[in-house]
């Protein structure tokens, strides 16, 4: 239990590494379909690689022009209504619906115009009409990209495998939707770097 918490913790830094900083995310985003495809690690001879497995792709629909907006400390903080959207499976087809004016965003724009999200919403797995629900967390700017963390309960028999697991969306916002994949974070494999079974 200890040791899956720690390899959790060390594949969530190691994501969040490689992604682009906030003083990039001013920039055009180009999203690659698969974000790490190679990971350099030291010279230790057995180490843990954390794999990303494509899960799928996400579309949250919301409506930016209502956004209830209140001065707060560090920014701008909106209250922002969910109209939708949906979970696709990695071949297309649609594994869950996001119901309607459930949730919503309640994050807020810092003084450098960074969001940070702060979204609660759920789901119905189309499969056995399951509920799961959902919060998102992570920072993007509005017409650009965005690094968003997804974790998801549900008791969906055909679903079970999003309980507990960090899911990763590097995606981008736009004025009325969310869109990105979807990576979880996989079982780590172990390899040796310099495998000699003679010594």
């Amino acid at each position: 239990m200890v040791f899956s918490a720690i390899i959790h913790v060390l594949a969530y830094i190691g994501v969040i590494s490689a992604t682009p900083t906030p003083l990039e995310l001013g920039q055009t985003p180009v999203l690659p379909l698969s974000p790490l495809t190679s990971i350099l690690y030291d010279s230790d001879p057995l180490v843990p690689i954390p794999r990303l497995e494509h899960w799928g792709h996400v579309v949250f629909e919301y409506e930016l022009d209502q956004r209830h907006a209140a001065d707060v400390t560090v920014g701008k903080r909106v209250n922002v209504k969910l109209l939708g959207g949906n979970w696709t499976n990695p071949d297309g087809s649609v594994r869950a619906k996001v119901l309607p004016d459930i949730g919503g965003e309640q994050g807020y724009t810092d003084d450098e115009g960074l969001f940070h999200l702060d979204i609660r919403q759920v789901l119905e797995f189309v499969s056995d009409k399951r509920f799961g629900f959902v919060e998102l967390r992570g920072f993007g700017k509005i017409g650009g990209a965005a690094n968003i963390i997804i974790n998801v309960e549900t008791d969906s028999a055909d679903s079970l495998k999003f309980n507990n697991q960090p899911l990763w969306a590097p995606g981008s916002l736009s004025d009325t939707s969310v869109s990105s994949p979807v990576w979880a974070l996989g079982p780590p494999r172990r390899t040796r770097v310099n495998d000699d079974d003679d010594m």
